[in-house]
């Protein structure tokens, strides 16, 4: 999966978009998801997660770090792929 922060617009919005039409999994980080509304209804669960995240807040990052970390795991056993 690929992390992109600062997801509810500009550049972050643009390589979400990007990212999710070439295909890959995005892990979206943002301080209000509902501004992902559109896309969350786009694409399904299993392709784009996206996380309320408060970069100013530890935990809220912690937290990001150890869900996208466990997606990663999935995935590569899915896949079988090695990096």
């Amino acid at each position: 999966p690929h992390t992109v922060t600062g997801t509810s617009s500009g550049f972050g919005r643009s390589m979400t978009e990007h990212t999710l039409n070439q295909g890959d999994i995005v892990v979206a980080i943002l301080r209000k998801p509902q501004v992902l509304s559109d896309l969350a209804a786009r694409y399904p669960a299993d392709k784009l997660l996206v996380l309320k995240v408060d970069v100013t807040k530890q935990e809220d990052i912690d937290e990001a770090f150890a869900c996208t970390l466990f997606l990663t795991s999935l995935w590569m056993k899915n896949t079988r792929k090695c990096w």
